[in-house]
């Protein structure tokens, strides 16, 4: 060992990417004292060892996110399997939006070179709200409050993609943004050109992690003295 790491030195060449391969990479980092975040496992009693899962993971404070990918030139299949999360938590699909419950593992398959995110919370969010004034005049600031709401606790940071169309449906790139929200809660000020065209205007909001959304309509109305 080396301070807080450790080094292991090999005498010959790593062979082949094969379940041998895997079980002394497996028993290395266990020596270390690396721990597995996730555990991929076969969905079906008696299938091949899942092949070719790559992971990376990002907390922050109580949020933890799973990013996986399966290398395309390692494998060809694509066999259901089990995640195994080291905690038991609220499991979100992120790039689908979709809830899969509390739990310490779930099902799913992915084929090659595809990739999966996973959210897991310790708590589940039930719905997200913004709040924008009714009318707002042109050249103005138009001030938007966007908050998480979970079922129960304190949330933890979230991150939220603003949308904006004008009344024709268009979406206005220069007022679209993705915002961090501390604890679950955000203000921010969208300013208003002075040449917006007036009528309904539509501001959309959705959460990144879980998926959930909520909308407002503004009336954005001509600047005064027009």
């Amino acid at each position: 060992r080396r301070g807080a790491g450790a080094t292991v030195y090999l005498n010959f060449t790593l062979p082949a990417y094969d379940l041998g391969t895997l079980d002394l990479v497996e028993q290395l980092t266990r020596r270390a004292g690396i721990a597995r975040a996730v555990r991929v496992e076969p969905a079906a009693a008696g299938a091949e060892p899942p092949r070719a899962w790559e992971r990376r993971s990002f907390q922050r404070g109580p949020i933890t996110v799973h990013g996986l990918i399966r290398d395309h030139r390692r494998c060809q299949d694509q066999d259901p399997v089990r995640l195994l999360f080291t905690d038991r938590a609220h499991v979100y699909a992120s790039r689908t939006g979709q809830y899969l419950g509390e739990a310490d593992a779930i099902e799913t398959a992915l084929p090659p070179g595809e990739t999966a995110l996973y959210a897991c919370l310790p708590y589940r969010v039930e719905a997200v709200a913004l709040t924008a004034p009714a009318r707002q005049p042109a050249g103005s600031d138009l001030a938007v409050a966007i908050t998480v709401q979970p079922a129960a606790g304190t949330p933890g940071d979230h991150v939220l993609h603003l949308a904006v169309a004008d009344p024709d449906g268009r979406p206005r790139p220069d007022y679209t943004r993705n915002l961090l929200a501390p604890a679950g809660r955000l203000t921010t000020v969208l300013p208003l050109a002075a040449n917006d065209p007036p009528g309904t205007w539509t501001l959309h909001a959705r959460d990144v992690l879980t998926g959930q959304t909520a909308s407002a309509r503004v009336e954005v109305t001509l600047p005064p003295g027009e």
